[in-house]
């Protein structure tokens, strides 16, 4: 077996199953593997007739920005816990997993628009242990009013932002009424 497990009493079989997870994350993450699926599920580059084609760096950059994002959310997801809670039983970067498990579970279920109740009901799975089932029904159905409202927000902040002419479309010096 392992030994010296970084966290004592875990069983051997999960950190086997972290690292398939990993080894797979890095077959999917390399470039042309990526841009193939991306360009099959989403049609990006079949406009111009070829698959999307992304570095290294690219992919590197994209998973890391998406990375900083979701665990941005996660602390902010364990404060709306904490101010319910108090303790809410979890780290931050747990909290992160957690909203980005129930975020996931919403986008899968296809049915549900914006995944409603889905992402609620993956909420509540993570957040029983911690928080005890019903205080993360509570927080699972807040957090949605919370991202909600966000969202909405910055919508409103988009729509409402001015638009002036793009400088692409300007003239260029010296020949305006030439």
């Amino acid at each position: 077996g392992l030994s010296g497990h970084p966290v004592p009493g875990m069983p051997e079989w999960v950190y086997w199953s972290a690292a398939a997870v990993l080894l797979t994350f890095f077959i999917v993450m390399h470039p042309r593997l990526l841009g193939a699926l991306v360009s099959l599920t989403t049609g990006a580059g079949q406009a111009a007739g070829k698959p999307l084609r992304m570095g290294y760096p690219k992919v590197a950059g994209l998973v890391g920005y998406y990375a900083i994002t979701w665990m941005v959310a996660g602390a902010a997801f364990r404060t709306l816990a904490a101010s319910l809670v108090g303790d809410p039983g979890a780290g931050w970067l747990a909290y992160s997993a957690y909203f980005a498990f129930g975020a996931v579970v919403g986008l899968l279920v296809l049915f549900a628009p914006g995944g409603i109740g889905a992402r609620e009901g993956a909420l509540l799975l993570v957040l029983a242990g911690p928080l005890g089932a019903p205080m993360a029904a509570v927080v699972s159905v807040l957090a949605r009013l919370w991202s909600t409202v966000t969202e909405l927000a910055m919508s409103a902040f988009a729509v409402a932002m001015p638009y002036g002419a793009s400088t692409t479309d300007a003239e260029p010096p010296g020949e305006a009424g030439s």
